[in-house]
């Protein structure tokens, strides 16, 4: 969107793509990829840096038990209408 990140940005990004585990915060690379996919889609409907938007969009992932970026591709492949995803 050609903004600088805000704190909560930053947060957001850390939420949607770090778990911890055995004590440490470790990036959840299945996540990361997603969440790239989900913002490259909000971007490409019109809403970049829209979190909301994003949000919907990983949450509709979540709910199809969509976890990696493969099947989302997979689903993209199939799916009669894309706008039905965000």
């Amino acid at each position: 969107s050609g903004r600088a990140p805000t704190p909560t940005d930053r947060r957001n990004i850390f939420t949607a793509a770090f778990r911890h585990s055995d004590g440490q915060w470790k990036a959840d690379t299945d996540a990361l990829d997603l969440l790239r996919y989900a913002w490259d889609e909000a971007a490409s409907a019109g809403k970049p840096g829209v979190w909301s938007y994003v949000n919907g969009i990983l949450g509709r992932l979540s709910a199809r038990g969509i976890t990696t970026l493969q099947q989302a591709r997979e689903f993209d492949e199939t799916r009669p209408d894309k706008e039905e995803l965000a």
